[in-house]
């Protein structure tokens, strides 16, 4: 799994995402990602059109997100899931706290907001 920043912006963070959010790759970026979402405290958008897969505990991880990103008022938005992805999430019901939008600049406006 890899974490990179797209966007680094006053008012927005965009991070990419690529790879399988599975224990593997949701350990290989917990701390980094909590590290940015803790330390951004602003609208902040989660690009997962190259994450083919998804387990329990990438979910746990945007869940985690979206509480610290709540707490400061803030909105997290999932950008382009990729089918499967996008199945689990809404399966799970993570859709109905978190955004899935797939165009770019709509998801950067709501992030932003």
């Amino acid at each position: 799994m890899n974490l990179t920043v797209a966007t680094d912006r006053p008012d927005l963070l965009v991070l990419a995402f690529e790879g399988r959010l599975d224990i593997k790759g949701a350990s290989m970026i917990d701390i980094q990602l909590a590290a940015r979402v803790n330390a951004a405290k602003r609208g902040t958008v989660f690009d997962f059109s190259k994450v083919d897969f998804m387990a329990s505990m990438g979910m746990q991880l945007l869940v985690a997100s979206h509480r610290s990103l709540s707490v400061a008022g803030k909105r997290l938005v999932l950008l382009s899931p990729q089918p499967d992805v996008e199945t689990a999430l809404r399966l799970s019901r993570l859709d109905t706290i978190i955004a899935i939008i797939h165009d770019a600049k709509e998801a950067e406006r709501l992030a932003a907001g």
